[in-house]
């Protein structure tokens, strides 16, 4: 997914429910503008609203065999934000780098198993607006 950098401004939502808990394991975030001396922190926590707006992601199955992912994406600029509960991890980072989180086996996010809950990634102070894009990989 891909969006600008800001204030409190979703990267990607990955919503779960009563009967799917998606479990995120890796996440790698960076930025393809222009390069620039811009910071950015970033901060990865869960949801307990769906946001609005934002694009439906189409998820690939890192196995071609296996079945849609029940899961629900949603990336890009978002009219509404989604509701922040827990934070589960921050991360401060300069435009020019690449950041990449891969978790210990058992140290997985999961969402928690109640409807329209998730976890999300935003922005959450920038020196600039520059487009950040983030991939996360999950298992359900």
């Amino acid at each position: 997914s891909q969006t600008a950098a800001g204030t409190n401004l979703t990267i990607i939502m990955l919503v779960g429910g009563t009967t799917v808990r998606p479990a995120w394991y890796d996440l790698i975030l960076g930025s393809d503008a222009t390069p620039a001396d811009v910071a950015t922190e970033f901060s990865v926590g869960r949801t307990t609203a769906v946001g609005t707006g934002g694009t439906a992601l189409t998820e690939e199955p890192l196995d071609p065999i296996t079945v849609a992912a029940t899961g629900a994406g949603t990336g890009g600029t978002f009219t509404t934000e989604p509701t922040y509960g827990n934070r589960l991890m921050n991360i401060a980072l300069n435009q020019r780098a690449t950041f990449r989180w891969v978790a210990a086996p058992g140290g997985e996010l999961i969402t928690a198993a109640t409807a329209s809950n998730g976890i999300a990634c935003r922005s959450i102070a920038s020196g600039g607006t520059p487009n950040i894009n983030l991939t996360i990989m999950w298992f359900e």
